[in-house]
């Protein structure tokens, strides 16, 4: 700027909200004085600090900081929820506000806020991010002695909140989940007596059975056990059984081979299937004495296996995923080939959409009436996968466990824009989760035992 003779005042018009430095100096024709400098000052208004966010409720989050600013005409707040984008000016409050009460609609999530300060269109820095979960964390953990990693978790609304773990070399695990924290009387009960060899891989309960698939150093053949819970799954008062009564019993089928490993096993009807490794997917008549009546191979490594309306859904390890045919249990055959880039682990299915666990590429999601494919980056490792209801949209969420970033909860309301709605970190790597239907809580399995995680008010 060039101000008149004898003028010591000057204005800068565009001034705001920048790093600035100023130098003077006088003029007579072509002539110069020396510069007059000033110092590097930012021309803004005070940070908003300490931020601080209080749960006084699972609907309602309380904001308070400090405000150190004398001339702010208000605050913005900002807002994100889980991975979406951060929501500006999601409030607007007057000046000298230190305070905010947000609203939570959501079931559960992680909420992260900042604050600044405005006076006209000059607006102060972000103070610092702070983040909050809200009706998300763990609220019961259980050593179980296992001294491997767990391999299966399975409860459901027929289990009479007792929680089953395929605890590899600990056996069957039976655990008493009714009080979820886990501070109960009743604590837990291994078994790998009476028949059960030292490396159960999966359990699923119908009514008052659990099948049980193992497999045995000793012996190249995996097995696959019914075992009897009419004892103590549905008396009371509760108590953990002194024994567990192995009804039946038989050998899985195929080539004697260490590589044909029952890795997962899904009963509906009078059939079990059970995801055989290398095997490929085999279908076992459960009415009495369990039997053999069909395999199917897929080309890869059958890890987990899914079933609905006559279709299995099948990980395939390091060849993606497949969809088989089984309405001839006797003859099923591949409909669907969905390769990888990852590692199906497990996978699950809701409406015409499956949901893989893949690995390093996280939450993957395959529309089936078109092929088309979108995945949701956990940055991790996804390992395991359960959908909210699996055949049922209740609470449009996906719960998925990822090896180096703990529980991820995602929306998939708009199933076309899934996000994150929220993180747990956990200090171990879960490798299994399950969700007692319309509870609050799922359950993860890692070497350390089982873990309980609220995901609803």
């Amino acid at each position: 700027g060039i101000v008149d003779t004898n003028m010591t005042v000057w204005y800068d018009q565009d001034a705001e909200n920048n790093i600035l430095k100023y130098r003077v100096y006088a003029y007579l024709g072509e002539a110069k004085s020396d510069y007059a400098e000033s110092e590097e000052f930012q021309n803004s208004i005070p940070t908003p600090t300490n931020l601080i966010l209080t749960e006084l409720d699972n609907t309602k989050v309380k904001l308070n900081w400090c405000d150190i600013c004398e001339t702010e005409d208000g605050y913005y707040i900002d807002k994100k929820i889980g991975s979406l984008d951060w929501v500006e000016s999601y409030a607007i409050l007057d000046s000298n506000a230190t305070s905010y009460l947000d609203e939570i609609e959501q079931p559960c999530g992680t909420f992260s806020y900042r604050v600044r300060a405005f006076e006209g269109e000059i607006l102060s820095s972000y103070s610092d991010v702070e983040t909050i979960n809200i009706s998300l964390g763990f609220v019961g953990l259980l050593d179980s002695g296992c001294d491997y990693q767990a391999n299966d978790v399975f409860i459901s609304n027929t289990t009479n909140w007792w929680l089953f773990i395929a605890d590899h070399y600990q056996g069957l695990t039976i655990i008493d989940a009714s009080d979820p924290s886990f501070n109960s009387d009743l604590d837990h009960a291994s078994f790998n007596l009476g028949g059960l060899p030292d490396r159960t891989f999966s359990v699923f309960v119908r009514g008052e059975l659990a099948y049980v698939t193992t497999h045995s150093g000793l012996d190249e053949h995996g097995w696959l056990y019914v075992i009897d819970l009419s004892p103590f799954l549905n008396v009371y008062p509760r108590e953990l059984p002194d024994v567990i009564y192995i009804i039946e019993a038989c050998q899985i089928q195929g080539s004697p081979d260490d590589t044909y490993i029952p890795n997962d096993i899904f009963v509906e009807g009078n059939y079990a299937y059970i995801a055989d490794a290398n095997n490929g997917l085999s279908i076992y008549n459960i009415v009495g004495t369990p039997y053999f009546v069909g395999n199917c191979s897929t080309n890869g490594e059958a890890r987990h296996v899914y079933i609905k309306d006559d279709l299995a859904y099948v990980a395939n390890g390091l060849s993606g995923a497949v969809v088989v045919d089984v309405s001839d249990k006797y003859n099923p055959f591949v409909i669907e080939t969905y390769p990888t880039t990852g590692l199906s682990n497990e996978i699950a299915a809701l409406g015409d959409h499956i949901f893989v666990a893949d690995g390093e590429n996280g939450l993957k999601i395959i529309e089936r009436a078109t092929g088309n494919t979108q995945y949701l980056d956990t940055d991790g490792f996804a390992y395991s996968v359960y959908v909210q209801g699996q055949d049922r949209f209740e609470e449009d969420h996906v719960y998925l466990a990822d090896k180096e970033n703990g529980l991820f909860v995602i929306d998939i309301s708009d199933i076309n824009d899934p996000y994150v709605l929220g993180t747990l970190e956990m200090d171990t790597e879960p490798v299994t989760i399950h969700k007692f239907f319309q509870s609050s809580y799922v359950f993860l399995t890692d070497s350390f035992g089982v873990k309980t995680a609220q995901v609803a008010p």
